[in-house]
């Protein structure tokens, strides 16, 4: 009867579905049409863990994370479970968040109740940090400078699709250009970060480094000492 009078049966949770995804894109259109106009301000802390070796990366958040403190994040560009608090399905793709990287800065900010953020980020995603420098956010970055074996840079390659899944039989041309990119990455990070940029080099000795967590993730000093004696940080 309803067809024949040209109606359409209505699903309540069909709609009610349309209704929140609806909901969801506004919000993340409100957020991200204007990111100069205070969607972060200077009363917000980032906290941004660049790494290569992700690994390491993420190490150093679970440390953070256990001591409390932080909104600890993973990788939140690059993979979908990243510690994300609950969204309400905003952003559950990594590539759409690094299109507005500043308004999931602020949705976190605001979902969380967090006025200090943590999160692992890789060197080769420049497009992302850069916005995160120009956010109005107090920003704060820490490179693990970690040494990239032949092993290791074999790996990346096959990762990258660039030879066999085994990583075998890579040329030394091959893994002189994926280092120098790793370098030339190192440059960019210094270039962008300014001084917003502190450096921790694998190998540096506990003693050395401690004072610049504690300065970076404005810790106490047993705190950032605690970080610093991590054992196997940087091992593969």
């Amino acid at each position: 009867e309803m067809a024949g009078h040209g109606l359409v049966p209505f699903d309540p949770g069909v709609g009610l579905q349309v209704t929140r995804e609806v909901l969801g894109g506004l919000s993340v259109l409100h957020d991200s049409r204007n990111l100069a106009h205070g969607a972060l301000g200077p009363e917000h802390a980032l906290f941004v863990i660049v790494s290569k070796k992700w690994h390491v990366a993420k190490r150093l958040r679970d440390g953070l994370a256990r001591l409390g403190g932080f909104c600890a994040l993973g990788f939140v560009f690059s993979e979908a479970e990243a510690h994300l608090p609950d969204l309400g399905g905003i952003g559950a793709d990594p590539a759409r968040r690094a299109d507005h990287p500043v308004a999931l800065m602020r949705l976190v900010a605001e979902v969380a109740r967090a006025r200090r953020i943590a999160l692992c980020l890789d060197p080769g995603q420049t497009g992302v940090l850069e916005a995160l420098v120009a956010s109005g956010a107090r920003l704060r970055v820490l490179w693990l400078d970690a040494r990239l074996s032949d092993a290791y840079l074999a790996g990346h390659a096959a990762r990258l699709g660039l030879v066999g899944a085994d990583g075998g039989a890579v040329a030394a041309e091959m893994l002189e250009g994926l280092r120098r990119e790793c370098v030339a990455e190192g440059e960019r990070l210094r270039r962008i970060c300014g001084p917003a940029l502190r450096v921790w080099t694998e190998g540096t000795p506990p003693a050395r480094i401690a004072p610049v967590l504690a300065e970076t993730f404005d810790l106490v000093d047993t705190d950032a000492e605690a970080l610093a004696r991590a054992p196997h940080l940087f091992e593969d």
